[in-house]
Order: C-alpha cells, then sequence, then structure tokens
C-alpha cells in the first residue's frame, strides 16, 4: 500500500509528528476497494464482523458518496482525499492521466501535504477514541 510513503512525506514536511505517524502505521491495514461503489458493501462487511473503528478514504472525486456512508455506518470515519487518486497514472488504454497525491517517484504533491496532514491527523483522533470530527459532538466510547 501507499501509506507508508504519505506518512514519511508528512513526517519529512513536519506536518504529523513522527510517533504519530507510528500509531497509524501500526493500525492501518489498508486496501482498495475495487472503486468507491464498493466502499458500503466493505464498510458493512467490518461492521457485521465487529469493527468499530474504520476509516475509509476516497478519491476526491467521489467525495459526494461521503454523506451516505456517514448515515449508513455513523460509528466509522470516513474522509476523502485532496486528489483523485493516491498514485499518479498515465494516460493509455482510453484512460485519461491523473494527478494523484504521490507523483511519479512516490513522493506526496507539495500541494497536497497540509491537507492530507488534516485528514491523518483526523484519523488519528478518531482512531485514538477522540472526537469524530466529520459527525458534529458525536463521540465514541472507549
Amino acid at each position: 500500500m501507499y501509506y507508508p510513503f504519505v506518512l514519511d512525506s508528512l513526517v519529512a514536511r513536519s506536518e504529523i509528528e513522527e510517533m504519530d505517524a507510528e500509531y497509524l502505521t501500526e493500525r492501518l491495514f489498508g486496501w482498495g476497494v475495487g472503486g468507491a461503489g464498493n466502499m458500503k458493501i466493505v464498510a458493512a462487511l467490518l461492521a457485521e464482523l465487529g469493527f468499530e473503528r474504520v476509516v475509509g478514504l476516497l478519491d476526491g472525486n467521489k467525495k459526494e458518496e461521503l454523506p451516505a456512508l456517514l448515515e449508513a455506518f455513523p460509528r466509522f470515519k470516513f474522509d476523502s482525499i485532496p486528489a483523485n487518486d493516491v498514485r499518479t497514472k498515465k494516460d493509455g488504454d482510453g484512460q485519461a492521466a491523473i494527478e494523484g497525491l504521490l507523483d511519479s517517484q512516490k513522493f506526496l504533491r507539495q500541494e497536497y501535504v497540509t491537507a492530507v496532514g488534516e485528514t491523518m491527523r483526523g484519523m488519528l483522533d478518531y482512531l485514538r477514541g477522540q472526537r469524530l470530527a466529520c459527525q458534529g459532538d458525536a463521540h465514541l466510547e472507549d
């Protein structure tokens, strides 16, 4: 997965502390769900399996799906990244090129550093049982 590259970039640019990056690395297990439309199915599966703290990140061009996910799974945290993909992809096979969070060398693009830092800090708060940033004054029970 690509999140270690993102976390390393954020630490190097002092957007998050190294121990926060380590905390996330120890707790994150991530994979793509095969498209944002599948996020609800995967979230339902994880809820059924008893997971209590799940973070789902959508690509920036799919953030319109966030309200429905937040309503269906109020104990989970969903957010979107500021780019339309994590990876930068060249055009080909009839697909347009996509500028991702990471450049072709897998470094976080400078223009996304602040926004991604805020997203990661929100994930930290949620995973540590602190206030749900996207859901008003709701709190999780520890």
